[in-house]
């Protein structure tokens, strides 16, 4: 049986240059293709295949910058899995990068 979808919420607002980290990161590290992309002045979105389960990072305005199955209806417990895995591992990036912006900005005031 099937489960519903995971979306894992990576970042609560959008940012073009943490996007294409978080691409570049999911090619690198787990191997994904890209298969599409569609992209606007509001909205991205790009599919990837990793091993054989499609994900799609999306990124929209008034989200931010999500990961979640990009065929809702095969969200079986492997989908999920990879999901939870690229998604936190994503997070974890996300608050190194904000960490080190911190770090940066209070140097900057000490100095």
């Amino acid at each position: 049986m099937d489960d519903p979808y995971k979306e894992v919420l990576i970042c609560e607002y959008p940012d073009d240059a943490l996007f294409d980290i978080f691409v570049h990161r999911i090619i690198k590290d787990f191997k994904g293709h890209l298969l599409h992309k569609v992209q606007n002045q509001d909205v991205r979105y790009y599919d990837f295949l990793i091993n054989q389960i499609q994900i799609t990072l999306h990124m929209e305005t008034f989200v931010g910058i999500t990961v979640f199955p990009t065929e809702l209806n095969q969200a079986n417990h492997e989908t999920q899995n990879t999901i939870t895995t690229i998604g936190m591992n994503l997070k974890l990036l996300y608050d190194k990068h904000q960490s080190d912006i911190k770090k940066s900005d209070d140097k900057t005031k000490r100095n």
